[in-house]
Order: structure tokens, then C-alpha cells, then sequence
């Protein structure tokens, strides 16, 4: 069974990934981990959260992904 979110957690995670602060997030994943990071899409659009949710959370740890995540955590 997937944990799959709802509109409302859809709506958000799409406002944060159009702001600037989560534009250079996606760009730093994608620069740092790009077949990763692709896998990752592709298990969304698959329906597949969990394992996205398991990969995506891999390659959030590096120290550039934690500063830009706190950036927009105080964007908030």
C-alpha cells in the first residue's frame, strides 16, 4: 500500500519547488545526484512515494541541500 499525499500536501511541496530558494534546491539535486534525483521523479509519477520518499531522503544530507532546506524552512 503507498502512502500517497494529499491535494493539499501536492499544492504545498509545488508552491516550495517554484520558489526561488526551492528552484536552486532542485537544481542542486540534480546537479549533485542526477540519476538519483531522476529515479526519485520517476517513482512519484509512478505512484511509488515510499521508495521516492527513501531515495530523495539519501541524497538531502549533503551540506548545500541542508543549507538550502533551511532556507526554506525560514522562508516559511
Amino acid at each position: 500500500m503507498h502512502n500517497t499525499p494529499d491535494n493539499k500536501s501536492i499544492q504545498q511541496a509545488k508552491k516550495l519547488a517554484e520558489s526561488p530558494v526551492g528552484q536552486q534546491l532542485l537544481s542542486a539535486l540534480k546537479a549533485s545526484a542526477g540519476q538519483e534525483f531522476d529515479a526519485a521523479q520517476k517513482q512519484v509519477q509512478n505512484g511509488d512515494f515510499e521508495q521516492a520518499k527513501i531515495a530523495l531522503s539519501k541524497l538531502l544530507n549533503t551540506p548545500q541541500i541542508q543549507k538550502l532546506l533551511k532556507e526554506m524552512e525560514a522562508g516559511k
